[in-house]
């Protein structure tokens, strides 16, 4: 699901991304992704109040800092990992945001994934100064490199990994590599756009692996 505010160009990045990595595992004929857009259920608002569960909205705004003005990733976890949705069929979330995100020790981060949860969460905000190609590109860089921490990669018992955050990769092409700057995104992007693939052999060998057992 996607807040409002990310562009319906970004939007098709995303979903293209996602398709791409599935492709790469070899699941996308079997598997039924529902693009829910700016999310809404039927009964989403009552007066001014956003009810749970029932709108992207209210996950956006149970993890707003007012002070920060920011999402807190740890608020906004908790919240698809709760979800009723999940008790009636398991599943992966992806929410892309257009408002900047925070983690504890983190003044800021561009997404997070987990596979032990399912879910992966991107952000546009800090790609809106770029021109539209670039933030295009790098929203969709970001968010497959989210995606395929959700879909069990980096795995943390091989090489030529690091851990940063989270488990990453050390190939220098590699859109699993580790990128606390936009710069850093940038450059990934540009690497990815250049490339063959956008995941190493042993990256790929990860999701493999994952998408066979799970």
């Amino acid at each position: 699901m996607f807040e409002e505010g990310v562009s319906s160009s970004q939007h098709n990045k995303v979903l293209e991304g996602l398709t791409e990595i599935l492709n790469m595992g070899n699941v996308s004929s079997n598997t039924d992704i529902q693009s829910f857009g700016v999310w809404r259920g039927n009964d989403w608002l009552s007066g001014n109040t956003l009810n749970e569960y029932q709108s992207v909205d209210w996950y956006c705004a149970r993890a707003l800092n007012q002070e920060r003005n920011q999402l807190n990733v740890k608020q906004l976890i908790y919240d698809l990992v709760t979800e009723p949705w999940q008790k009636q069929q398991s599943h992966c979330d992806i929410v892309i945001t257009q408002r900047d995100l925070y983690a504890d020790g983190c003044n800021f981060i561009l997404g997070i994934g987990d596979n032990d949860n399912d879910f992966a969460i991107s952000s546009a905000y800090r790609f809106k100064h770029l021109d539209e190609f670039t933030r295009n590109e790098c929203l969709k860089t970001i968010s497959m490199h989210e995606i395929c921490h959700m879909l069990g990669v980096v795995n943390e018992n091989r090489t030529n990994i690091e851990y940063n955050l989270g488990w990453h990769c050390l190939d220098s092409k590699c859109i699993m590599r580790q990128g606390v700057t936009v710069e850093a995104w940038v450059q990934y992007t540009r690497d990815r756009l250049n490339a063959e693939s956008p995941l190493c052999s042993c990256c790929q060998n990860d999701l493999h692996t994952y998408v066979q057992n799970n």
